[in-house]
């Protein structure tokens, strides 16, 4: 099955930075754990096109940031690991990286997948965006 979804992805996602997700999907043999989820909100413009908006609370600070450790005042033998972020440390390619890592690309096909069955309408396209804050109005 992963390999139907690659097959798909190369036919109809046309972005260089997730090209490589298709290669990833049909070299796997298997995928393990579960992918649950829901579509936080889907929204439709006046022109009846339709967007997934999908809230996640990854830390990418842990990843790409700055860090310190300090010795734990309860615990000598330990320390704490400091996090501190930085608006750099959500840039588009951590942030794609980290969607890359953590299959939310898949999830998103899927979610996709989803709205077509209900709506009949297929997404126009995939775009990543991240932000501190949306003002999302009406």
């Amino acid at each position: 099955m992963l390999y139907e979804i690659a097959d798909c992805w190369t036919k109809y996602v046309h972005s260089d930075e997730l090209s490589d997700f298709a290669k990833q999907l049909g070299d796997a043999i298997s995928m393990k754990g579960i992918l649950t989820g829901s579509i936080d909100v889907l929204l439709r413009d006046d022109q009846g096109d339709y967007f997934i908006a999908d809230w996640k609370t990854n830390n990418l600070t842990r990843l790409f940031g700055k860090t310190e450790e300090i010795e734990d005042p309860d615990d000598t033998d330990s320390t704490i690991t400091i996090l501190t972020p930085r608006r750099n440390d959500y840039r588009h390619e951590f942030v794609v990286k980290e969607m890359k890592d953590a299959t939310y690309l898949l999830q998103a096909l899927i979610y996709a997948v989803a709205v077509y069955r209900i709506t009949g309408k297929v997404l126009k396209a995939l775009h990543i965006s991240l932000s501190g804050a949306w003002a999302i109005n009406h």
